[in-house]
Order: C-alpha cells, then structure tokens, then sequence
C-alpha cells in the first residue's frame, strides 16, 4: 500500500497493525488502551459498559492494587512523546473518599529489565583512585563528595549506601554515571587515606567478579532508591466526572527520575498505576474508579503501533475501508492526504485505487 504522488491511495494490501487516539490525534502505542477489542488485553482489572468515555467500553478498580500493562512498549528517546489517560470516581470510598493514586510509566531496557533508579548514575559521580579486583574488602576513591561519610554510615538506610561500576569496556554498562547493572554491593565506611583518597569498606562481602577490569579512574555513582516508578502524572483524586491528564515526555532527556522523562537506557515503557494508593489504609470497600483511553503518542514523528495484537484494517460489509493511520505515506510531500475518525474510519481526498 503507498499513495501515489497525487495524493490517491494505492492499495495491493492493507496489512498496517495501528491504533488512533483522538485525545493527542496520534497512533496510540498503548495497544487496546481505549478497550474497544472488547475485553482487558494488555490491562486488568474489570471490563464494563455502563459509562464510558468513549466508544463502549472502560476498566474499573475498586481496590488497592499497583500494576502495569502488559506490552513493552518500544521507545525511541530521541523522540518525544505525549501521554493521557481519562480516569473517573464511581464511587467513593466507605469513609467518603475519591479514588485516587499514582499514574505514569515504567522504564525498562534493551533486555526488557525494569530501571530502577539503583541502576541509573547521577549522585556521586565520582572515580576510584587505585585499581580494583574481584576478593576486595574495600575500594578506594578520590572524591568522597556525594557519599555518606564517617568510620561508620550504616545509620543510612542500606539503599542509599549502594555502589554503581561502570567499567569502561562492557559494552552496555561503560558510559560514565550513565546506567549500570553492577550495582549489588552497598558501604558501611568512607574514610580520608594519609594518602588523600578515601578508603570505602565494603559491607556485603567481597567485591565479586563482574567480569571486566576496574582499574584506576573507573566512574562510580552512589546508588540511591527514590520513587520506583515515573509518576508522570503524579497521584492525584480523581474527579467524579471524566478527567483527562496529559504529560509530555521530552525528547534527548535521559535522567535519574521519577517524573516524566525517561530513564537512562530506557527501550521499552509500559503503563504504570498505583490504584487507590492514596486511600490504602481505609476501611473497605475503597472507592471504585474507571479508566478509559490510555494512550502513548510519538510526537516527533510518525510511530507505528507495532503490536502482533492490534487490530488489522478492517473492510466493512458495504466496502468502506477502516484503518487507524498508515505505516506508509508521504505527506510531506503530497500534502493532506486524508482524515482518520476516532472510530478508525479513514476518509480519502482523491480516491483509493485497488490493484
């Protein structure tokens, strides 16, 4: 399938696998996000039809629960991307309460492995000051700033006492401060040397074999937890009428966060909820709450939803084509080809031609 340059569609297959969302007028990533296959794929909770947002169906909670979709979504972050989600408060908690709880994403890698903020540098980026190998019971560093210090630290809490290699020749995992896996021992001290560089005492055993040279002048971050997700949206109450929430998530912006931009590293994201967090520790029954259109939207430029799952274009009984937007075109070179509905009807400016 192509257009032609006068803006006619040429049609030999019609094979696209995409999704339109009409709240950011994109492809939505989020296969099924607007649940109109009719059941929960890539979602949970309940499937209903009394009131939705649009089209005829949405989701409910009404309990606590924290989950995410199931499609890791690939990403491109060089590109930006918008995110929206419509939610709304059926009923409200057996103390009065809205439902309400974190809404955002999760990040993961190249390898599908969830990014935790353990992995990511950013505090403490500072080098060793003498070679390291496998059996060390302490490590040398030649600045200390950005780290707890003293004879003894362990009065902070292990999780921020943990320790980020990043060898220069491992081939995912060299950049400096950048993103790592080798993030598995943690400190119990931090002393200055006669020397002037500073003795780190490893806590947890022996450093183990990762497998690559540390020597002098290898990069290490301290590893700190914080929020485990990106709550983009961040965990408000949700209204008792449709509400939208919409985020931006910028381009070329690989930080430490737990906000609306992507981790370091991050391939793949998929749709993340803390569902009623805000009211965890009620008495139930907590309140009941929907959710309808979730939707990702690659604003940069055109991104395909590349889902096995999603619905092929679709030809009616009566001959009138459905889609929900074209792998293939050229737009900018032919200009408006045509408009896409929200139910997926595509409506041509000239006339497709069936070879």
């Amino acid at each position: 399938m192509k257009w032609t340059n006068t803006a006619n569609l040429l049609a030999t297959e019609f094979d696209e696998t995409l999704s339109y969302d009409e709240t950011l007028g994109g492809t939505n990533l989020y296969t099924n996000g607007n649940f109109e296959f009719g059941n929960t794929f890539n979602f949970s909770k309940t499937l209903e039809t009394a009131d939705p947002r649009s089209g005829k169906y949405y989701i409910t909670q009404d309990h606590y629960s924290n989950w995410q979709s199931s499609e890791m979504v690939p990403v491109d972050v060089t590109k930006e991307y918008g995110i929206s989600v419509w939610v709304k408060t059926f009923e409200r908690s057996a103390a009065g309460s809205l439902a309400g709880g974190h809404l955002g994403f999760a990040c993961y890698d190249k390898n599908k492995t969830f990014i935790d903020l353990r992995n990511c540098g950013g505090i403490g980026n500072v080098t060793l000051s003498r070679a390291a190998k496998p059996g060390d019971t302490s490590i040398y560093l030649a600045s200390a700033d950005g780290w707890y210090q003293g004879e003894d630290v362990t009065n902070h809490t292990y999780y921020f006492r943990q320790i980020l290699f990043f060898p220069a020749t491992h081939p995912d995992y060299g950049t400096p401060w950048y993103y790592t896996r080798f993030n598995g021992m943690r400190y119990s001290s931090l002393t200055q040397t006669g020397s002037g560089d500073w003795q780190m005492v490893l806590e947890n055993g022996t450093l183990p074999d990762y497998g690559y040279e540390i020597p002098a002048g290898t990069p290490i971050s301290r590893g700190v937890a914080g929020g485990s997700y990106n709550y983009a949206f961040s965990n408000p109450y949700y209204p008792e009428e449709w509400t939208n929430y919409q985020r931006t998530i910028p381009a070329n912006t690989e930080v430490r966060n737990s906000g609306s931009q992507f981790r370091q590293a991050t391939k793949y994201i998929r749709f993340l909820i803390l569902g009623n967090y805000n009211i965890r520790s009620q008495s139930t029954p907590l309140a009941k709450f929907g959710l309808d259109d979730i939707a990702l939207v690659c604003n940069s430029d055109f991104q395909g939803n590349t889902s096995t799952s999603a619905v092929n274009v679709k030809q009616d009984t009566n001959n009138t084509v459905y889609a929900q937007e074209f792998v293939e075109g050229s737009a900018k070179d032919v200009g408006q080809l045509g408009t896409i509905s929200s139910d997926g009807k595509l409506t041509v400016n000239n006339e497709i031609i069936e070879e």
